[in-house]
């Protein structure tokens, strides 16, 4: 039976409950578990690199059947399981995250170069070096300041 305050749901070894007065905390899917670690990097790399939808999802059936074997859990393993077998609500999910990341990077690019611009007109005093992020060059985003009056 289940009480006006509180919803109690038993799934096999996880039991969750829900105080369904409380409406301002947000809402999750509690049956799925998170997807796999190496199956987002790959949903990741393959938005960035342009790959399609489809192609993606085509992909990853594959990475999954990879990566089951890696953890040694070939037969164990439900076809329905979202860790391994994700929706494609999922997939757009975090190929939506990659992008976003992405466009979030180069803002801070641009953010802190301006902000070295700013610094250097204001202090003309100190030596500022500023090298952005390149993935190409394997190269980090690297800031050097030399204070000129200390």
């Amino acid at each position: 039976m289940v009480s006006s305050h509180n919803l109690i749901i038993h799934l096999s070894e996880v039991s969750l409950i829900f105080n369904l007065h409380h409406s301002k905390h947000p809402l999750f899917d509690f049956m799925k578990l998170p997807l796999d670690e190496k199956l987002i990097a790959r949903i990741t790399e393959m938005a960035l690199a342009g790959s399609n939808h489809a192609f993606i999802m085509s992909e990853l059936k594959k990475c999954a059947a990879f990566r089951i074997e890696e953890l040694n859990l070939v037969g164990t393993v439900d076809p329905s399981d979202p860790r391994f077998y994700p929706s494609e609500v999922t997939v757009h999910y975090w190929r939506r995250q990659a992008h976003l990341s992405q466009r979030l990077a180069n803002f801070d690019n641009v953010a802190v170069s301006m902000y070295v611009g700013s610094q250097k007109q204001q202090h003309p005093e100190d030596n500022w070096f500023l090298q952005l992020p390149d993935k190409e060059a394997k190269k980090e985003l690297f800031l050097v300041v030399q204070v000129g009056n200390q």
